[in-house]
């Protein structure tokens, strides 16, 4: 079953039936992309902030983008948005980072050439002329991972909404060889 024919209310409802195996995927998916995460960043503040920082862009571009009945140009290069720039102080509320602690790790990016500070104090991502961005180089791997693990973590869930309308038994006891050796794998990593 594609998980575009589930409603919200079915997903919750099949998710609150079989709690402890979806709760299963999802915690081990999370905790193990997390684990990626601080691996290659070196710590959890980095890819929050960023985050924060490419909602502005992003959501603008998914605006217009239903606004005009299209998506053709929802790929990566559609958020460069260059009027779409974010305050540090309004990354420090949207994360809980400290304020001098989001300002330090913005020219830490910004020595790394994915991020700069227009002459309005707002922080936008770096796109070259050509449309590339450095951010989107250097952060290929991961992303490329984080695409990989969630269309898995997609499969899992999808498989247990199935299992869910067809009654079939709780899989927990033995089922999840294949998860907690991911976990290991990832935490390993």
């Amino acid at each position: 079953m594609p998980l575009n024919a589930v409603n919200e209310l079915a997903f919750q409802e099949a998710y609150n039936a079989r709690f402890v195996e979806f709760q299963l995927q999802w915690t081990v998916f999370l905790a193990a992309h997390l684990f990626k995460v601080r691996s290659h960043f070196g710590n959890l503040e980095d890819p929050q902030i960023l985050c924060a920082l490419g909602i502005g862009p992003i959501a603008k571009v998914a605006t217009s983008a239903r606004a005009a009945g299209s998506s053709e140009s929802l790929g990566w290069d559609a958020a460069r948005n260059g009027e779409v720039g974010t305050s540090a102080m309004s990354l420090a509320e949207m994360t809980g980072i400290p304020r001098q602690t989001v300002r330090r790790r913005l020219r830490a990016m910004e020595d790394l050439g994915w991020v700069c500070q227009s002459d309005d104090h707002l922080w936008r991502i770096v796109f070259r002329e050509d449309g590339t961005s450095k951010l989107k180089i250097d952060l290929f791997e991961i992303h490329s991972t984080l695409v990989e693990d969630l269309g898995q973590l997609l499969i899992r869930f999808a498989d247990l909404l199935r299992r869910h309308r067809a009654g079939a038994p709780d899989v927990t006891q033995g089922g999840n060889e294949q998860t907690r050796q991911q976990f290991s794998e990832s935490s390993a990593a």
